[in-house]
């Protein structure tokens, strides 16, 4: 299919196609002539997976760009790949750390297995450091057990990726950026539930 066939059966206009050519998150079609090229339904999957990594994932087109490269190297692991995955997803962290006192406090006392030079610890440390400072009154036994708690979400997740390359990275960025949302919202109904339960009397049980 020509280009302009590529853009109806994918919705995208040209304009967008190309720029996605030029940044490399797509794949050059086969050359037919000096200014032409054909498309096929790979093409079709990969505009497709783009779209939903820059507009429901959040991913800029150089983190998109990265998470394709990985896909298109053959000899990349699939551990490596969902890492990739991941790391697109990783804020920016302003001033890395050399040392995470507070995270690896937490981190070792749970025995999860991590990169100290993970942009996700540097988070997490700073965001450690927060909550201290902010004197809310967490525990180290209380942060230990949202790990814990964490964790088994994980596990759900990992267990629902499958072992397709284009559809292992779809459903880590996407199945991450989407339940991050959903379980923020879970937290909040919950946070409802509780504090109207503690402020609501009990009825007492009848014989």
């Amino acid at each position: 299919m020509r280009i302009s066939e590529l853009s109806e059966a994918t919705g995208m206009p040209i304009a967008t196609l190309k720029f996605y050519l030029r940044e490399g998150v797509l794949h050059p079609g086969v050359p037919q002539a000096k200014t032409q090229a054909s498309y096929d339904d790979t093409h079709i999957e990969r505009v497709k997976l783009v779209r939903a990594l820059t507009e429901v994932g959040g991913l800029s087109i150089a983190s998109t760009r990265r998470v394709v490269e990985a896909m298109n190297d053959p000899d990349v692991d699939r551990l490596s790949l969902l890492a990739t995955a991941q790391e697109s997803l990783a804020p920016n962290v302003i001033v890395p750390r050399d040392e995470h006192p507070l995270a690896d406090a937490i981190l070792g006392e749970v025995g999860w297995v991590y990169d100290p030079k993970d942009r996700m610890v540097d988070l997490l440390e700073r965001q450690l450091e927060a909550i201290n400072d902010s004197e809310i009154g967490v525990s180290h036994d209380q942060l230990t057990g949202l790990a814990g708690l964490v964790h088994t979400i994980a596990e759900v997740d990992l267990a629902l990726v499958p072992d397709d390359p284009a559809t292992a990275v779809r459903n880590v960025v996407l199945g991450t950026a989407l339940t991050d949302r959903l379980m923020i919202t879970l937290r909040r109904l919950a946070q409802t539930d509780v504090a109207v339960r503690k402020a609501t009397p009990a009825e007492p049980v009848r014989p």
